[in-house]
């Protein structure tokens, strides 16, 4: 009697101890589910919240491949937003990726990374998203907004213009960069075609990239810039304006490269002696003022 009491006991306390894993079982089964639902959704907002249509770990190995792990500036299109609409206003950015197309040779400097974005909305917040997801990768941005009579556009340039710092330049080991930013408001032609630039203004808009692909080559690889012999007689002064001003702002905290500084005044001397926005004096006045930092940091060593 008292042997069938201790086997009723032990298959109760049996039955206890299977009940029990069941639920532990039970309750870990649904944290799994809860941890998956949680992972799901912050995946979908992380998702929606990103300026690129694939995952980022995805974008970034592109990138590198593309770049060449950064060896030349990757140049993004970004489709632009049609405000007037709520949509995507494909049309600009379209006709930017054909124009580079047929003008190749003024974006050589860069290399393409087109086809991946979704449009930039949040400006600075998308932008930090890119840096982060690019990094340490340089490139050139290109995005903007289709409005109601003109169409804003904005370049980006993050890692083009590598400053070096005091304490690395023995080493000639650039360092990050902030970002460059060039902004421009195009009216917006009338009729079916509204949302078409001109080609000219579409022009602008590449020479100005194209520029800050050459001042990235010519801080680290010492390239002299080519894109001013390229573009059109009008489009010169403004892109030689540009290279000289982008070395200045690369090499602040550096010794400055002698045989670049006479390229570059060769450069000036080739712009034309009057132009519209005097951007031959003000070139003339930069590459002045780098001989006298080149000056002074020679008498100082």
């Amino acid at each position: 009697m008292q042997e069938t009491r201790v086997q009723a006991d032990l298959r109760e306390q049996g039955a206890q101890a299977d009940f029990e894993r069941s639920l532990r079982a039970e309750e870990f089964a649904a944290g799994v589910r809860v941890w998956e639902q949680v992972s799901v959704r912050e995946e979908e907002l992380r998702q929606k919240a990103s300026p690129f249509k694939l995952p980022v770990q995805d974008i970034h190995v592109i990138a590198k491949s593309v770049t060449h792990d950064g060896a030349i500036p990757a140049l993004i299109l970004a489709p632009f937003l049609d405000r007037l609409r709520g949509s995507v206003g494909i049309d600009v950015c379209r006709q930017l990726w054909w124009r580079a197309q047929e003008k190749a040779d003024w974006t050589e400097s860069l290399v393409g990374l087109s086809g991946h974005m979704r449009p930039v909305s949040d400006l600075d917040l998308d932008i930090e998203l890119i840096r982060a997801a690019l990094d340490p990768l340089p490139f050139v941005l290109i995005h903007g907004d289709v409005e109601s009579d003109h169409v804003q556009i904005r370049i980006v340039g993050l890692g083009v213009m590598p400053q070096r710092a005091v304490s690395t330049a023995g080493h000639g080991e650039p360092v990050a960069s902030p970002a460059v930013s060039i902004c421009g408001t195009f009216p917006r032609p009338n009729g079916p075609a509204g949302s078409h630039l001109a080609g000219d203004m579409i022009d602008t808009v590449l020479a100005c990239a194209g520029a800050l692909g050459e001042v990235f080559h010519l801080v680290r690889s010492r390239r002299l810039p080519r894109l001013h012999t390229r573009v059109p007689e009008w489009l010169q002064p403004g892109v030689t304006a540009m290279i000289i001003g982008g070395y200045g702002i690369a090499m602040e905290n550096a010794k400055w490269d002698v045989e670049i500084v006479k390229g570059l005044q060769d450069l000036v001397s080739s712009m034309p002696e009057q132009d519209e926005y005097g951007l031959r004096r003000k070139a003339d006045e930069l590459l002045n003022d780098v001989m006298q930092d080149i000056v002074m940091r020679g008498l100082e060593g």
